[in-house]
């Protein structure tokens, strides 16, 4: 295990032993990990910032469940869930189905009439 630049917290958030109680199973090495070209690991302390500024599908316009997921792991509160009900359960869809109106439209290009110049 490459343990370089590591931090590791208990339940309260205080500094914690990175390999937990029994290190003595666990082979590390001084060498740091090879990277496909073009990565390399983020420095610890610039991990929150960047869940916070760019996790999820759209971070610009997370739904509730994204902020929350994001919320509970910059707060350390996290975790891998079993059900859907240990959380909010799933969120309600948003209809986003119209009736089709064939003459709104052109047929031949599928092209909205309003929509034309």
């Amino acid at each position: 295990m490459f343990l370089q630049d590591n931090l590791a917290q208990n339940a309260q958030g205080a500094a914690a032993p990175p390999l937990g109680g029994n290190p003595a199973h666990i082979l590390t090495v001084a060498a740091r990990p090879t990277w496909p070209a073009g990565y390399g690991a983020l420095p610890a302390a610039q991990v929150a910032e960047h869940i916070r500024r760019e996790v999820g599908a759209r971070p610009w316009d997370r739904d509730a469940v994204d902020a929350r997921i994001v919320r509970e792991a910059l707060s350390g509160k996290g975790k891998v869930i079993n059900s859907e009900r240990e959380v909010e359960g799933y969120p309600a869809p948003i209809e986003t189905r119209q009736p089709f109106h064939p003459e709104e439209w052109d047929l031949a290009t599928m092209v909205r009439r309003s929509s034309r110049p």
